[in-house]
């Protein structure tokens, strides 16, 4: 293992961590919609329970109640299960995060095993921050994340509150409202004794609607997850990254092939990498882009003319590469830094590709 390579997974961990917090923002926002309708339907169904809102004169209609009550609990049900499972794919993003912290932890390992602790403690990677103080970072916000996804469980539970089905949760503040309290005394004991570890943020459990306010309140804010670490945390790894970002390598593919036997867009090539160009994991990570898109592996590599080249590679199932070569160009001998402005061909229509008649250039 390289020190480029302990470079290039670093800036993937953090990169992956930062695209889980993206998307778990994104559930919150999901999350809410269907906490907010199913607090409204649990008002609903208080509401039926309560005379001042159902007058006596529609009992005369035999089995409405049961109807309504039954159309609602359906309802319910159904936005229970899909916050449910706006949860689940929460707490997934949860455990990507445990993951990369882990991943990143196990890196520092290598990192010491190979380099010594000198490298992992001392030496900025990048000229910024070592990989101790990165680390560290990401626990910090780790941490944070491992806090709101408690205290999200606890709002899960009490919002659809399953064994609840028959009694909702959420009722009007009526005059009846005592005599229906005190019947619910003993489970409602029972219910607080297991309230989790969040005291402060939800308060003892009330079947009002202000209850459900203060539960849709706490969703929204994720009162854990604090803005001031966060906002420090996205500065951090900004600075710290600049020297760490990827670099797309530029590709040039020839061909002596016709015109019509060129390679399409989903046949070329695009090389991503944080690689500095003396080192010799250049091959491996090659050797995969090779495979990916079904070519031979590089046989030979001239690092220092910056060019890694072929000789004779072929796709598999098809003659459409006669003659090809990879070249890298740098921007810089002194810095030892690639280009990395090159237009992804998956991107790119094919009627955009000019049909060259000896060359394929896919360079931005």
């Amino acid at each position: 293992m390289s020190k480029a390579t302990i470079e290039r997974r670093a800036v993937g961990i953090l990169y992956d961590f930062q695209k889980s917090r993206k998307v778990w923002g994104d559930l919150v926002s999901d999350g809410l919609t269907q906490a907010n309708a199913l607090v409204n339907v649990q008002l609903q169904q208080g509401y039926v329970d309560s005379p001042g809102y159902w007058p006596p004169a529609l009992d005369q209609f035999l089995d409405l109640k049961d109807r309504f009550e039954s159309k609602l609990q359906k309802k319910a049900d159904a936005l229970a299960m899909d916050f449910e499972i706006t949860f689940s794919k929460m707490s997934a993003q949860y455990a990507k995060m445990k993951l990369q912290s882990s991943q990143f932890e196990y890196l520092m390992e290598e990192a010491t095993e190979t380099f010594g602790e000198l490298f992992t403690y001392r030496e900025p990677l990048g000229s910024t921050c070592t990989l101790e103080q990165i680390w560290i970072q990401i626990e910090i916000v780790f941490g944070l994340y491992t806090q709101q996804i408690a205290l999200n469980r606890e709002i899960l539970d009490q919002l659809v509150a399953r064994n609840q089905h028959l009694h909702p949760i959420f009722t009007s503040a009526t005059k009846d409202q005592s005599t229906q309290r005190t019947s619910t005394i003993p489970s409602e004991s029972h219910e607080e004794s297991n309230m989790g570890s969040v005291i402060g943020v939800i308060p003892p459990k009330r079947r009002d609607k202000d209850q459900g306010m203060i539960l849709l309140s706490a969703w929204l804010n994720q009162p854990h997850l604090k803005p001031d670490v966060l906002a420090s945390f996205d500065e951090f790894l900004a600075i710290a990254t600049v020297l760490l970002k990827p670099v797309v390598y530029s590709l040039t593919i020839k061909t002596e092939s016709s015109p019509n036997d060129l390679p399409t867009v989903e046949d070329i090539p695009i090389y991503q990498a944080c690689i500095d160009i003396c080192s010799k994991d250049i091959i491996t990570d090659l050797t995969k882009q090779y495979e990916h898109y079904g070519l031979h592996r590089p046989d030979c590599a001239n690092l220092d003319g910056f060019t890694v080249n072929e000789t004779s590679p072929c796709v598999n199932n098809t003659e459409a590469f006669d003659e090809a070569s990879l070249a890298v160009k740098p921007i810089s001998v002194a810095t030892g830094k690639l280009n990395h402005t090159v237009v992804d061909p998956r991107a790119v229509k094919p009627k955009s590709i000019p049909q060259y008649k000896n060359a394929v250039n896919v360079l931005a």
